[in-house]
């Protein structure tokens, strides 16, 4: 199951030991669930032609489920 890093208990890196830090930072988020007609429309009804069953199978099964507002940056050193 997903957590909040506040929901844990007694926290502790698995490869240090060292307890985690909260800090405030600035993510970004592709707001899927805005967009879901259009990917249902552009995907399911614009590409059954085009995509192996299987993927478009897959790209259902998400849609069908609902959207989800996804994270696209970290706060990582790259």
């Amino acid at each position: 199951s997903s957590l909040s890093p506040r929901e844990l208990i007694n926290p502790k890196s698995a490869l240090s030991g060292n307890i985690p830090v909260l800090r405030k930072t600035k993510n970004w988020t592709l707001p899927l669930d805005q967009y879901e007609d259009f990917l249902r429309e552009w995907a399911v009804e614009g590409h059954k032609d085009d995509w192996k069953s299987n993927v478009l199978g897959q790209v259902k099964s998400w849609l069908d489920d609902g959207l989800k507002p996804r994270a696209m940056t970290r706060d990582l050193d790259w």
